[in-house]
C-alpha cells in the first residue's frame, strides 16, 4: 500500500514538472481541495497552538525596593509544543501573590524573516491568575527575547534571551 503511494507521488511529480507547476502550488491546491491547512494536526488550531505542550525551562521572578533586592516572587516558564511547532511564556506568582489582582504580564518575541522585523506577543492584565503570551512558531532553533512578571507590594521582572 505504501509502496503504492510512493508510486503515485513520484508520477504526480513527474506530470507536475513536465507541465511546470511547482511543488509548494501542487501543495496549495492540494490541501484547497482538501480543505486542510497546512498545519499538522486539528488539536494545534483547537488550542491555539498550545496543544501537548511542555515546559522546556524557566527563569525566577523577582523583584525589590531600594533597600531589597531579590525577593522572589515567582517563575516565568517557555514552554513549547512540538506537535505544533510554537512557543509561548508564562508567569507564574508564588501563593502569597495570588490573593491580589496585580497587572501581570508574559511575553515572547520573534524575527519574522518575512518583514525582517522582530515581533512581541504579549498578554497584559490585572489578574490573581498566572499569565500566558499568545503562541510564536518556532523554528528548528533561534533567539527568542522574553519577559514576565507583576507589580505586588515590590515590582518583579525578569528578562531573558532565550535560546531554542
Amino acid at each position: 500500500m505504501e509502496s503504492m503511494r510512493i508510486r503515485r507521488l513520484t508520477v504526480l511529480l513527474a506530470v507536475a514538472a513536465t507541465a511546470g507547476i511547482t511543488v509548494t502550488t501542487l501543495a496549495t491546491t492540494a490541501s484547497a481541495a482538501t480543505g486542510r491547512t497546512a498545519r499538522p494536526n486539528a488539536a494545534c488550531d483547537e488550542t491555539a497552538g498550545k496543544y501537548a505542550g511542555h515546559v522546556i525551562t524557566s527563569y525566577d521572578i523577582t523583584g525589590g525596593d531600594d533597600s531589597t533586592q531579590g525577593v522572589p516572587g515567582g517563575t516565568l516558564q517557555v514552554w513549547a509544543s512540538e506537535k505544533c511547532r510554537t512557543l509561548w511564556t508564562r508567569t507564574v506568582k508564588l501563593p502569597e501573590y495570588t490573593n491580589s489582582p496585580y497587572y501581570t504580564v508574559a511575553a515572547i518575541s520573534y524575527y519574522d524573516a518575512a518583514t525582517g522585523t522582530w515581533v512581541k506577543k504579549s498578554t497584559e492584565k490585572a489578574t490573581t491568575d498566572d499569565v500566558e503570551s499568545p503562541t510564536v512558531p518556532a523554528p528548528r532553533a533561534g533567539s527568542f527575547p522574553i519577559e514576565g512578571g507583576f507589580v505586588g507590594p515590590y515590582q518583579f521582572n525578569t528578562a531573558q534571551t532565550f535560546r531554542y
